[in-house]
């Protein structure tokens, strides 16, 4: 290590920097970065001597050399100048490494500077709203509204959630009754909504009273502060909160008034005037939104790209693939915003399940379905999840209503079944739902999915030969697959571990997604687990088998 920090050593101070032995254990420099032809002083810190993760850098004199700069610049005036992903460190060089990275920091403090970053700011905008806590935002509301700050009970560090009322809640996992608690304790607030973008514009910055606040808002929405001022008159001057809701995000503020204000106020009216005329004279606190709305939650790792919210899914088979399956399926939106996700198995969990399942030990005996369903309620309150403890074979009627069916049982003769099922459907011009069928091959070595839709490919049948011989062949003769035999406490069974189960589960959520997204080509796709004991297989859109017995024409 010592070599790595005598060469961040030299190529800080040849840059004319000089070391700061004031912060802590990390290498910290002081000195000065070129930003547009102008010398900003600033303070890089390396947290450790190997360059692994990115030096911080903090503005020593923002306020007077880069007055009105808000892009990009977090707490304490430190500079978000790149992510981890944009930039390649290479530890082992680090000479060159340092001068790449002062050039980068010089590059972000150039651009932030000089040019009007207000819709990268609006793309960012709680954290550069910099509040002092983070607020999770219930939901987002259609007009301006009374609400509720509640604290999660139980919590540490505390959890604050802002909502219309308590029962609310137990979307976070709370009961009836610990909600109740949470109830007595919330503060009364208001949320003012505007249909525009909230963003910091030049020369605006932070506000730290409460005329400052009222100005940025109204250079957001002329008499937007009018409104703002109508909704504290008439709250309790010992808490004084107030929401702002944009197109883009919710902030808040905390309105602090001094103690001689205090003592003044003895009716809403005079509280109005003093927020008119005294608002210099109170301080805030600002308060980051989250947004923990159904649609954001499973929203926000899918970028533009559409989830299974709003759709009709039906999983069936809540074994060793299914219940990975659920929980991904649940987690990208199945069940949520008018969606619904129901869950069929007829068999109970076995203690010899427990060691690849979703499930554990609490709940051996329980129905598979129904347990899936009861541990995914606890998740995801929100989602409307169900199971059915029933032999699917004898219900197949019901799946009409779905929009698609997952078919996690690794039952090849099941599977089969649903697609002469589908394929009799399309015979008599009726509606079907596509399927997607998942499994394993052999002792976990591989896992395989295959869409069946309208597209005219392959059944599952159509992966075999009519001599049932596999067509596209990837189980190697020196791995045959190997069953367990059963003993008098288990049955026979394929040894594999959990991680097959979930590479499995998440190939078919993949594929699910694909098919919400209108692109689920290929159709017929193999991850191979185990490469030494398969051959690879390519993905495709398979062909049907002529004389298919399930799928033929």
């Amino acid at each position: 290590m010592r070599q790595y920090s005598r060469a961040i050593h030299e190529v800080m101070v040849a840059s004319g920097f000089t070391r700061d032995r004031s912060v802590g254990s990390a290498l910290a420099f002081n000195g000065s970065l070129q930003a547009g032809g102008k010398a900003v002083r600033a303070r890089v810190i390396f947290a450790d001597g190997y360059l692994t993760r990115l030096p911080k850098l903090q503005l020593l004199d923002r306020r007077n050399q880069l007055p009105g700069v808000v892009a990009h610049i977090e707490s304490d005036d430190y500079v978000c100048f790149a992510q981890e992903a944009d930039l390649l460190l290479t530890p082992d060089k680090p000479k060159p490494t340092v001068a790449m990275l002062l050039q980068v920091m010089s590059r972000a403090l150039d651009k932030i500077n000089r040019l009007d970053l207000s819709d990268e700011i609006a793309r960012e905008f709680p954290q550069h709203w910099l509040g002092k806590l983070d607020v999770c935002i219930d939901a987002r509301l259609e007009r301006s509204s009374p609400v509720h700050l509640f604290t999660l009970p139980g919590r540490n560090p505390p959890v604050l959630v802002l909502a219309q009322h308590a029962d609310r809640l137990t979307r976070f996992g709370l009961s009836a009754q610990e909600a109740k608690v949470a109830n007595r304790g919330g503060t009364a607030s208001h949320v003012v909504v505007t249909g525009q973008t909230l963003t910091f514009r030049r020369p605006t910055l932070q506000p730290e009273n409460a005329k400052e606040l009222f100005d940025w808002m109204e250079g957001i929405e002329a008499g937007l502060s009018r409104r703002a001022i109508g909704a504290l008159a008439s709250q309790d001057r010992d808490n004084l909160l107030l929401f702002i809701q944009g197109a883009n995000c919710t902030v808040g503020a905390k309105i602090i008034l001094p103690p001689i204000l205090r003592k003044t106020i003895q009716r809403p009216l005079f509280l109005r005037k003093l927020l008119e005329t005294r608002a210099a004279d109170m301080a805030i606190e600002r308060l980051s939104g989250v947004a923990a709305d159904e649609k954001r939650v499973f929203q926000r790792n899918m970028g533009d790209k559409p989830n299974l919210s709003g759709k009709q899914i039906a999983l069936i088979g809540a074994g060793t693939i299914g219940g990975y399956l659920a929980k991904f399926l649940a987690q990208s939106g199945a069940g949520a915003l008018g969606g619904r996700l129901v869950i069929f198995d007829e068999q109970a969990l076995a203690i010899g399940n427990v060691g690849r399942h979703l499930l554990g030990m609490s709940a051996v005996g329980q129905w598979k379905a129904t347990a899936c369903r009861d541990f995914l309620r606890q998740l995801y309150p929100d989602n409307t999840i169900d199971g059915h403890n029933i032999n699917v074979i004898n219900a197949l009627d019901t799946f009409l209503e779905y929009n698609i069916l997952v078919d996690a049982t690794g039952d090849m003769g099941l599977a089969g079944q649903l697609d002469g099922w589908r394929t009799e459907l399309m015979r008599a011009k009726r509606k079907a739902p596509p399927i997607v069928h998942s499994w394993l091959v052999g002792n976990g070595v591989a896992a395989q999915a295959l869409l069946v839709d309208d597209s005219g490919h392959a059944c599952t049948r159509c992966l075999s030969t009519l001599d049932n011989l596999p067509r596209f062949r990837i189980l190697r003769r020196e791995h045959p697959a190997s069953i367990t035999p059963a003993s008098c406490a288990d049955g026979a069974y394929f040894a594999y571990g959990v991680g097959a189960s979930a590479i499995a589960a998440g190939l078919a959520t993949q594929m699910c997604l694909e098919w919400a997204n209108v692109t689920p080509t290929p159709r017929f796709r193999t991850i191979r687990v185990d490469k030494e004991a398969t051959f690879e297989v390519q993905d495709q859109n398979a062909q049907k088998l002529k004389g298919c017995p399930v799928c033929a024409d």
